[in-house]
């Protein structure tokens, strides 16, 4: 038996991959580099990124889609328009946080995003379960996002 929610559409995975390429506003300018060797930098890199996580994942649950779509990479913006976006969101057919995400597990590593071939450096990778409302249901569900 195939369950929906773990096989997405080509259209859900193109618009996974930009939501998972999300990046909170200064983020990346914002965080100090990591230097190898200086834990404290990297902790702070990992507070960083769970800090916005935590943000965006309020704005979903408030309904804020447009400051979500000013949030994203300016490379993904050039690959959706914000109407698609905002509208995709209010259609109840991705999943949209409704509680804060759990079970955070952060990685740095580099990382190239299919959609475009370009490649990031030092790119955190974020593992994590959260509540969401999908299909006028909430379920939990194993989310994977980048910044």
């Amino acid at each position: 038996m195939t369950i929906p929610a773990l096989h997405p559409s080509p259209r859900h995975r193109l618009v996974h991959l930009i939501a998972l390429f999300l990046l909170i506003g200064g983020l990346a300018a914002s965080a100090a580099p990591a230097v190898a060797g200086q834990t404290s930098s990297r902790d702070d890199d990992i507070a960083s990124v769970t800090s916005a996580l935590t943000e965006l994942s309020r704005l979903e649950a408030a309904g804020d889609f447009q400051d979500v779509y000013d949030l994203m990479a300016p490379d993904a913006r050039l690959l959706l328009p914000r109407s698609a976006l905002v509208d995709w969101l209010n259609s109840g057919e991705t999943p949209v946080a409704v509680d804060d995400p759990e079970n955070v597990e952060i990685t740095f590593d580099d990382w190239t995003w299919e959609t475009t071939g370009d490649d990031y450096t030092d790119v955190a990778t974020v593992i994590y379960a959260q509540e969401v409302a999908l299909d006028g249901d909430e379920v939990t569900r194993d989310l994977e996002r980048r910044f």
